[in-house]
């Protein structure tokens, strides 16, 4: 179990990494691929862009150094599957466009970005079910003894 969890822990912060990386040498595309959804302020695009490499940048590392704890596999399920919301969207506003959620490295079809992020949310929670449990943290409350 420890084995597949540092894989699948691996395979998360790798993905946000290259997702992370590629946006920014394509932050205009990023701003147009959000632009598409007409949802969000034409003066916000470029702040959502750098923000959203922030936080990939920031679940990714919080994997691989926090391994105890839950919040790190939590907000890796909320980002996949706010990634997830993103691609449903684009399908029922009818945008065949391509994304650029991993900028120039992949161009992913919504539908396939449905089915890739579905499986990094599945990811995601089985790294939060399957984290070694918490320290231990033992305390000794019997009276001191007086010497």
């Amino acid at each position: 179990m420890k084995i597949m969890r540092w894989a699948a822990v691996i395979t998360l912060a790798l993905v946000l990494t290259l997702a992370a990386v590629s946006k920014l040498g394509t932050i205009e595309d990023s701003q147009i691929s959000l632009q598409q959804l007409n949802v969000f302020p034409q003066g916000t695009l470029q702040f959502l862009v750098y923000a959203l490499i922030g936080a990939e940048v920031a679940v990714a590392l919080s994997l691989l150094l926090f391994r105890r704890s839950f919040l790190a596999p939590l907000a890796s399920s909320g980002l996949f599957a706010s990634f997830l919301t993103y691609h449903a969207y684009r399908v029922s506003a009818g945008i065949t466009v391509p994304c650029t959620c991993f900028g120039m490295f992949l161009r992913l079809h919504p539908a396939v970005g449905i089915i890739a992020n579905c499986a990094l949310v599945a990811i995601s929670l089985f790294v939060l079910a399957a984290r070694p449990p918490p320290h231990k943290v033992q305390m000794n409350l019997s009276p001191m003894k007086e010497t």
